[in-house]
């Protein structure tokens, strides 16, 4: 079961399961739920301090839900800013624990946990020409070689 804190954009990117998958949202101030998801579902702005995300899959032998396996990571994105990715493999008898059942994505909208903007216009880290053509003014000229001295 995921945990988050703050305000998620949640996404389905991934499914590659035959049975229907959902997740449940609890603890949330303004998104407590079950959601269906196939690729493409969002669930914007969800919000709260502690909320919890539990993956379910329909076992259609079983005739009901169950609680999916899950594996939760945490990463950064350049553009998305922190990332926690929800990978689910269904809870059968023989899992083949490839956790790509169903894959979501939350995605922080927390001005803290987000990419900063970037400066307008972007910094120009170029070094200036007259620095260039100071620096390598003798590449063309043969070098003379100095003798090495020898110590006594």
């Amino acid at each position: 079961m995921a945990q988050l804190s703050g305000t998620w954009t949640i996404t389905a990117v991934a499914k590659f399961a035959a049975w229907d998958q959902r997740i449940i949202i609890s603890g949330s101030n303004n998104a407590d739920g079950v959601y269906g998801m196939v690729v493409g579902s969002v669930i914007p702005n969800v919000q709260g301090i502690d909320m919890q995300i539990q993956t379910q899959a329909f076992n259609p032998g079983l005739g009901q839900w169950v609680d999916s396996f899950q594996l939760d990571r945490m990463s950064w994105d350049a553009v998305k800013g922190i990332v926690i990715t929800i990978a689910a493999d269904d809870r059968t008898d023989a899992p083949d624990l490839d956790f790509d059942d169903l894959i979501v994505e939350c995605v922080s909208s927390d001005r803290e946990l987000s990419v900063p903007p970037l400066n307008n216009p972007p910094l120009d880290l170029t070094i200036p020409e007259q620095y260039v053509k100071r620096r390598f003014k003798n590449l063309g000229k043969k070098q003379r070689k100095k003798p090495i001295k020898k110590f006594k």
